[in-house]
């Protein structure tokens, strides 16, 4: 039932999600911890061959198969890059409209998310979005790190960044290769004038 739901997640829904949480064509987009690529497939569809998508994961592995599913559905607007710990972001200053950020901030201590935050920031064009989806907070399957936070510690905590929440979405999303029910946070990079 769940290579179902994958399935029907890369057709039809995770186009539909994201365009709900702000994805529009010709966007230059990062998909930070993107696993299997069940938001950068999608999301490559949407911003298409005017736009580009940048899958950023510690596994090669993942980015291997994000690079197989690519090169499976046509898609020529997907980059892979392998995060490497202590070296922040390796992409340039205010080049991207939008950063995805879900299911993946509670394998992080807090001092490790608080630099990704400020990474982010550094890499967001004026105006644009982070979107979270902070997974495994206190009241929805506690674990790792985020644990003993709730929603509203998490938003504090980007918002000490120097991001602003700009919508809250309660909504249906994959998570691992299945459908649930979970929190999107869009935070907006203020423009400095």
């Amino acid at each position: 039932m769940r290579r179902d739901h994958v399935k029907t997640w890369l057709a039809i829904d995770g186009e539909i999600f994201l365009r709900k949480v702000g994805i529009t064509g010709s966007m230059k987009i990062l998909d930070l911890g993107a696993g299997s690529g069940h938001y950068t497939v999608p999301a490559a569809k949407i911003v298409g061959e005017a736009g580009h998508v940048y899958a950023m994961d510690k596994s090669a592995g993942s980015l291997e198969d994000i690079a197989g599913s690519a090169r499976t559905m046509g898609l020529e607007n997907i980059t892979t890059i392998r995060f490497q710990e202590g070296n922040g972001i390796d992409i340039e200053d205010n080049t991207m409209d939008f950063v995805l950020t879900y299911d993946m901030l509670h394998y992080m201590e807090e001092d490790e998310r608080k630099m990704l935050y400020a990474e982010i920031k550094r890499i967001l064009r004026p105006a644009g979005i982070l979107s979270v989806y902070p997974k495994h907070i206190r009241h929805d399957e506690p674990l790792w790190h985020l644990s003993n936070l709730d929603l509203d510690d998490i938003i504090e905590e980007i918002e000490d960044s120097g991001l602003v929440l700009d919508t809250r979405y309660y909504m249906t999303l994959i998570h691992d290769n299945y459908y649930n029910n979970g929190h999107i946070l869009n935070f907006r990079k203020l423009v400095d004038f």
